[in-house]
């Protein structure tokens, strides 16, 4: 018996142990189950070493996923900054270089149309206030660049060079109150001075008041002053107000004074020419009347007066001494030679024979 129940020993103790669980599970249907309370007692036990292994793993998850998982997203995240930052200023300077080509091609569109001889410039500082009416160019002396040369642009004219160094030279804007300009009027042919006022407008003088002036006429240089090629264009009429004694004519500058880039300074003036409209009016205005003189040349007669000699002793000295009226370079051309002669011309033309030889 005891062999028997050495062998079957396993056997026992699992059919015990099913029969105890069976008993349980029908005290459990009955009552409360006693593996509910072992289920309650343990979850109480256990709850707290549950929640401080979750809370561990959770700081552990963390950490990981926010260093070590994410230390080369960081780095990839700070060169991608570091790259778009890249792009955009290339792309700023790309998109600066795009005005500059087509401000430059079209400045040399502009200068191969004029006559005169013309150098590109750049504008590379303006002057030290924000009401000062100065460019500097990065063009100077060592370029051909003199004072006084002009400075224009396709729009129309920009300023005068006030002084030249050796790579640069400041230009004073057309704007400013101290500078000026000889000008025409394109419908009427009038001519006039314009005259800069610090401001946006500019102020057209010495228009006389029997002229038709209206809003909206386009204004030309004249060449009268020296400076300016003529023909170009330098603004419209803004408004006018007429009196019987004068006009107060403002004009705007068909350029931008203020935002000026690229301009070409005229090293050699020639005469540019006239728009249609303007050269169709001046063809219309009436000449002076000929004078009995001039009906005498035309005749095939000479004229050799007393204003003629005045006028030949002039130039001959002027040209024996190599000077030229209107410059102020220089000493003045020495008359002195030719007084007696001069006197006894002046004598002819005023009557009095006690001044003639």
């Amino acid at each position: 018996m005891q062999e028997l129940l050495a062998r079957r020993r396993n056997g026992i103790l699992l059919g015990v142990l099913v029969f105890l669980q069976v008993l349980m599970v029908g005290q459990q249907i009955q009552d409360r189950p006693i593996d509910a309370r072992l289920r309650y007692w343990s979850s109480a036990l256990f709850m707290p070493l549950q929640r401080a292994g979750q809370w561990g793993l959770s700081g552990l998850s963390s950490v990981w996923s926010g260093y070590f998982w994410l230390v080369g997203a960081a780095a990839e995240n700070r060169q991608l900054d570091a790259e778009v930052s890249r792009l955009r200023l290339e792309n700023h300077y790309l998109q600066q270089q795009v005005v500059h080509v087509s401000a430059r091609a079209g400045l040399d569109e502009f200068r191969a149309s004029l006559a005169s001889r013309t150098l590109p410039a750049k504008v590379i500082a303006r002057g030290p206030s924000r009401n000062a009416r100065e460019v500097f160019l990065d063009r100077g002396r060592e370029h051909g660049i003199q004072p006084g040369m002009a400075v224009v642009v396709p729009a129309g004219i920009v300023g005068k060079v006030a002084a030249a160094y050796g790579a640069a030279s400041m230009v004073v804007l057309l704007s400013d109150a101290e500078a000026g300009a000889g000008v025409v009027l394109g419908r009427s042919g009038a001519p006039g001075v314009l005259r800069g006022t610090n401001g946006v407008l500019s102020r057209l003088d010495y228009v006389p008041p029997y002229v038709g002036v209206a809003v909206g006429e386009q204004v030309y240089t004249s060449g009268l002053d020296g400076v300016f090629p003529p023909g170009m264009p330098v603004g419209e009429v803004a408004s006018v107000e007429t009196t019987p004694e004068m006009h107060t004519i403002a004009v705007s500058f068909h350029a931008d004074l203020d935002r000026v880039r690229e301009v070409a300074v005229v090293l050699q003036t020639e005469h540019e020419a006239l728009p249609d409209s303007v050269r169709r009016t001046l063809a219309r205005l009436p000449g002076p009347p000929e004078t009995e003189a001039e009906g005498e040349l035309r005749a095939g007669g000479s004229l050799d007066g007393p204003a003629d000699r005045i006028k030949r002793t002039y130039e001959s000295v002027l040209q024996a001494q190599r000077k030229t009226i209107g410059l102020l370079s220089g000493r003045p051309p020495n008359f002195s030679a030719a007084a007696d002669s001069l006197r006894g011309a002046r004598g002819e033309i005023s009557g009095a024979p006690g001044e003639a030889e």
